[in-house]
C-alpha cells in the first residue's frame, strides 16, 4: 500500500469527507471542513469520532521530539515498544 498525495482547492463551507478503513474492516468516517477564510488564515472544522485523534503539524513534532526513543510514532498514535 503507498501514501497518496491529493491537492484540492475549497470554497468557505465546502467539506471533504474521509473514509477510513482500519485494519478490522471496520469504518470510520469523519468531515473536514472549510469554515472561514482570512486573509492568509483558514479556520477548518473537523467533525470525526472520539478515537480519531486529530493534531496540528507542530504539536505531533513536539511529541515525538519530547519522547523517549524507545517510544514509535506509527499513522499518528504514540505506541510503547
Amino acid at each position: 500500500m503507498s501514501n497518496g498525495h491529493l491537492v484540492l482547492t475549497r470554497k468557505p463551507n465546502e467539506t471533504l469527507c474521509f473514509s477510513v478503513k482500519d485494519s478490522d474492516g471496520s469504518v470510520t468516517d469523519f468531515t473536514l471542513a472549510i469554515d472561514q477564510v482570512n486573509g492568509v488564515q483558514v479556520r477548518l472544522s473537523v467533525n470525526a469520532p472520539a478515537n480519531v485523534q486529530v493534531l496540528r503539524k507542530e504539536l505531533l513534532e513536539q511529541i515525538i521530539d519530547s519522547t523517549p526513543t524507545s517510544v514509535n510514532v506509527v499513522r499518528g498514535e504514540l505506541l510503547d515498544v
